[in-house]
Order: structure tokens, then sequence, then C-alpha cells
């Protein structure tokens, strides 16, 4: 066997499936173990996974993916947890058994305990680098103390999902940054939890793991006869950046559930109403990135697929058509993200959609037209690159990439990786920095940019008349 014939264990907690990859020292993906995940869904904006369900299928997919490393003759060296960053849970921290279900990101049934928090916005955004919202975690984990008594004499612990899983993988208790910067109540500059938001979320530090950085000793894991330490636990979006490098030319744009424009900041600063987020490292704030976010991106086409009439298989070849008949839709879907941040309103369309292929264009364009609202935000506080980098489930979808294309007026380069947040657990494992040429093919503004810039003044004056209908 070869000095460098060794593999690294790559776990991925997303907001569908459980999947544990193993990685060779070269990078390339050998097996991948993938459990999917199921989500329930309330009435009141609770959207929630069974705790026990997930770290029985995170240690089922764990054990296969060992074997099949073992079978391939890939000893396993290191591990890294990638995890979605504003899920939260309830649990003992000396049995490390749930107290409670996984509160998603999605979830706002605590909407009206951040309001009753009466944060000054701005001076949260300064001191988190995030802008108060229900989708993070601050609003649930109150929700989480009020409703989860301890039992039974035990430390009861309030933690964001990553905390948990990486508890249970190697056994020690502590929140990384980029994750704990998410639950809206981590001081940036101190490296620590705020007390002054503590307060005014009336929680008690002793239920919060101690803060650490992505890059640490989280303990060893222990399945299928081996002993794997685990060296990384970071937010998933923040991995982005392990893997691909930001530069004042271009940027990086993630479509999944939701959609993530990460671009280069500038003095370590994000524009009013944009997140600035941290990259994971070896130490506290170890940099940042700015970075924006559209809650409807695939959430807004699964609501649309799942609306009565439509077809099971969304008519993609529709988006090569366009129509100055087409519909605007108000994409609420999960939630206005930045620079508006509206979380309270139901997702609408202009008019009636003749078709589906009208409704799929106009759900489509709103994507298009909220990642231009953020474009255009971020000229003042972060460099506007000419070129975006995409990544993610979306991108196979060339019709979508093109209108994108035509709305934002950049190019657009489809990274042939597939699995960036994987890729950044890699490099931080390996110890590479992240790469900043990588193969793919590249769309640049068409023929039908200029039409695109005139649908996107059209969606601005219907969300001025939406908004304006909603808050009366």
């Amino acid at each position: 066997m070869a000095a460098d014939a060794h593999a690294y264990l790559a776990i991925d907690q997303g907001g569908s499936a459980t999947r544990v990859a193993v990685l060779d020292r070269s990078g390339s993906l050998r097996h991948l173990a993938r459990r999917a995940l199921q989500t329930q869904r309330g009435a009141r904006g609770e959207v929630t996974h069974d705790a026990r369900r997930l770290i029985g299928d995170l240690d089922d997919a764990l054990c296969e993916a060992i074997e099949a490393a073992h079978a391939l003759g890939l000893p396993i060296t290191a591990a890294g947890l990638s995890c979605q960053r504003a899920s939260v849970v309830a649990f003992d921290a000396d049995s490390l058994e749930p107290l409670s279900d996984v509160l998603s990101w999605q979830d706002t049934r605590a909407a009206d305990l951040l309001v009753a928090a009466q944060l000054d916005a701005d001076e949260v955004l300064v001191r988190t680098g995030m802008y108060p919202t229900a989708f993070h975690g601050a609003s649930k984990l109150r929700w989480l103390q009020e409703a989860i008594p301890a039992r039974g004499g035990g430390r009861r612990m309030l933690a964001p999902l990553a905390s948990f899983l990486a508890a249970r993988l190697g056994g020690r208790v502590c929140c990384p940054a980029t994750i704990a910067q998410r639950s809206l109540l981590f001081d940036r500059q101190a490296g620590a939890w705020s007390d002054l938001l503590l307060a005014q979320f009336g929680l008690h530090r002793d239920v919060l793991p101690p803060v650490c950085a992505d890059v640490a000793d989280f303990g060893v894991i222990e399945r299928a006869g081996a002993r794997i330490p685990l060296r990384v636990v970071a937010g998933d979006q923040n991995l982005l950046v392990a893997a691909r490098r930001l530069s004042a030319t271009q940027g990086h744009l993630n479509l999944g559930t939701g959609a993530f424009l990460l671009l280069d900041a500038v003095g370590g600063t994000a524009p009013t109403r944009i997140q600035a987020s941290l990259a994971p490292g070896p130490r506290l704030g170890s940099g940042c990135f700015v970075e924006a976010t559209v809650h409807g991106a695939a959430a807004a086409l699964d609501w649309l697929r799942d609306r009565p009439g439509m077809p099971n298989s969304l008519p993609w070849q529709a988006l090569n058509e366009v129509r100055d008949d087409d519909p605007c839709f108000a994409n609420a879907v999960g939630g206005i993200g930045s620079p508006w941040w509206i979380a309270d309103r139901e997702p609408a369309f202009s008019t009636t959609p003749r078709d589906a292929g009208a409704a799929l264009r106009a759900v489509v364009d709103s994507l298009a037209a909220l990642l231009r609202v953020n474009l255009d935000a971020v000229a003042g506080g972060a460099v506007r690159p000419p070129r975006l980098r995409v990544s993610g489930g979306l991108t196979h979808q060339a019709g979508l990439i093109r209108r994108l294309a035509d709305t934002l007026g950049v190019v657009l380069q489809v990274d042939d990786e597939a699995e960036l947040s994987l890729r950044g657990l890699w490099h931080l494992l390996d110890g590479r920095a992240a790469a900043s040429d990588v193969a793919g093919s590249e769309v640049a503004p068409g023929a039908h940019a200029a039409w695109a810039s005139a649908r996107y003044l059209r969606w601005r004056q219907f969300m001025a008349t939406w908004d304006a209908r909603c808050t009366h």
C-alpha cells in the first residue's frame, strides 16, 4: 500500500438527507452512503426532524462508509462534519440522549419570542454579523428552554444540531464558531456568547455549549471497529469558501433549498441588512465573507410542484420561452431573506398563470430577481465581481442558469464539483488552500438580457404593490 493511500470521512447533515462520503487523498469520492431525512411540518411554522431516527440513520451510514473504506484498502485518518447551521435540539449533556425533536432552521414557531426580545437589528448585525430573523437559532433555543425541562437530574443542553451530532460522534460538547454565529447569540469580535443577547432572549449561559474553532479536536468516532479523529465541524455554506476562493473578480452562488450568494468582503464588513459570515478555520474568526440569502430556491420549486393542477414533473423546457404576459411572483416561500427580511407573508402571483410553464417561469424569474436585489445591495460593502461560480442541485437546469445570467448581468461558471460542502471538509482535513481555478461551463448574459432587465423592473413594481397591500 502506498504511504499516502489513506482516506477522509466527510459527513454532511443536510435538510433532506444524511450523507457520509469516503474521500481519498486526492479528493476523489470513493463511496457515498446516503439516508433520507424525514421532515414533519405543522400549521404554526413547525418544521422538525425526529432526533433519534436522525442519529440512528447517521450511525448506519457511518458504518456503511467505514466498511466500504476498509474493503477499498483505505484507512481513514480523520473525519469532518458539515451541518445546517440554525437547526437546534435539546439533549442531556451527560448521556447525550435527545430531549426534543430537531427544530429545523426553517422552523419559525418562536417568531413571537424574537419580537419580544426587542432587538436593535443594526446593533445585532454589527455584533454578530447576522440580521435577526426567526430562522436563526436564538428564538428557537428560548422556546426549547421553556418547553423542554431537564429530566432525572440530568444537565440539559440547548444547542445547534451540529453540537449535538459532534458530541454523539466524538464525545466533546462544544459549538464551532461558524455554527455559533447562526444562533444570533455569538459576539464575533469577542469570540464568545454575548451576555447582552443572552439576556435579551432570557437564555442561561450554562445550557449552551462552549464555543470553539471549526478545526479542532472534537474527539474520536468509534464505529465499525475503527477509531477516527473528528477534526472539523462547520456550517455547510461556510465550507464553500474552504473549497472555492472568493476574489474581487469572482464570487460564488450556491443553489440549493435556498440560494446563497457569497462575495469577498471589504474590511470584514457587509452592507446594511446583508450578513457577514465567518470562514471556517483553526482560529475563532478565521476571516469573513459577505453572504446574501434567498430562501426560496429549490424550496420555491417544491412549493410550485405541490400546487393543485401542477404536473408531477415541472416543464423545464418552458424556461426557453420569454413572454411579456407572464405573471410576476412574490417569492415568500420560507420568507424573504436579505436585504428585506420579511417572514410573515404568503407567496403570491400577480395574476393567475395560464399554465404550468408560465408558473415555472414566474417562480424562476423571482429567484433571479431576488438575487439581483442582493447583488445590487452589496455594491457599497463588498466587491461586486463580474463573474459568479455556481454550484448546487439546480445547476443541471440549463434554462434556469440562462435566465439567472440574463437577469444578473454577470457571467456564470457552473462548477463541475457536485459536492462542495464535502469538498470543503476535504480541503480543511488535508490542509489545502481553497481552489481558485476550477473546471466548469460558462454562461454569459445572452440575447434576452435586455428583456430580462425590463422584466426585473416590472417585478420590482409588483413587489412594491404587493408589500403595500400586505401591510394594510
